[in-house]
């Protein structure tokens, strides 16, 4: 391990990517937003990031990094509340059946890799003490994207790149943005919201710093309150580097003036 090695020491920097959770917000069981608050709720994302990351990891309710001059502040946040998640699907009509039967079962989708399985296992087993039972499918990302584009899952673990510029998240969530025969995009979420579609044209549409800063400020605080999406928490960048060596970890992960 590089860590015991005395020659070499572990450095990293707040990430600008961020884990999430994707709700398919047409399902029958995920239209209701209690549902998709209880399991955020149900999430303990402290725990996640401690026992998966080794701390090198930032829970986060934005999907904009910190630092960045559009991120806002004081968003809403799901924090960990299993009694709050049974309140909540109780309040939704699915109840606690009588003896072991789950509130309601649904598919988490997500890729191949080790790793993220391991983290959809983690939040499924989370869910099931509060009633849901989650079956968690792996694919290879072909397959997955080409599901999730045609709205064949219930939940997804993906992460989304870097938002340096804030209308990047237009491509996630506007309405126009719903993958189909006569649209692009990554909204596979299918999340309809005509104000919030003003609200990127509003920041797309003008150069004034200010203005664009509220618009998309009112734009996280409309993904928050709606929440069509969890965002999760945000990977540091983490480089082991020779101890003495002049190197500063980039956020972006681009590491090309790494010395050797």
């Amino acid at each position: 391990m590089f860590t015991a090695d005395p020659r070499f020491e572990l450095r990293s920097a707040p990430g600008i990517s961020t884990m999430y959770l994707g709700f398919q917000n047409e399902s029958e069981r995920l239209t209701d937003l209690r549902v998709r608050r209880a399991i955020a709720h149900a999430i303990d994302r402290e725990q996640l990031v401690a026992s998966k990351y080794n701390g090198l990891a930032r829970v986060t309710d934005s999907w904009i990094p910190e630092g960045h001059w559009a991120r806002a502040q004081g968003l809403p946040s799901a924090e960990f509340s299993p009694s709050r998640a049974r309140a909540l699907l109780d309040e939704a009509g699915f109840v606690d059946p009588p003896g072991e039967e789950p509130r309601m079962r649904l598919s988490l989708r997500t890729t191949s890799d080790r790793f993220r399985q391991s983290v959809a296992r983690a939040i499924a087993a989370m869910l099931r003490d509060v009633g849901i039972e989650v079956d968690v499918r792996p694919s290879e990302a072909a397959t997955l994207i080409a599901d999730l584009n045609k709205g064949r899952f219930d939940l997804t673990l993906l992460q989304m790149p870097e938002v340096l510029e804030p209308h990047v998240l237009s491509w996630f969530f506007d309405s126009g943005r719903i993958p189909g025969p006569d649209s692009e995009g990554a909204n596979r979420w299918r999340y309809r919201n005509v104000e919030l579609d003003r609200l990127f044209e509003q920041g797309r549409s003008t150069l004034a710093r200010p203005e664009r800063e509220a618009a998309y400020r009112r734009v996280q605080q409309a993904l928050a309150s709606d929440l069509p999406v969890l965002p999760l928490w945000q990977p540091d960048t983490v480089a082991v580097v020779r101890r003495g060596v002049d190197f500063d970890v980039p956020r972006d992960g681009r590491f090309g003036t790494l010395a050797f």
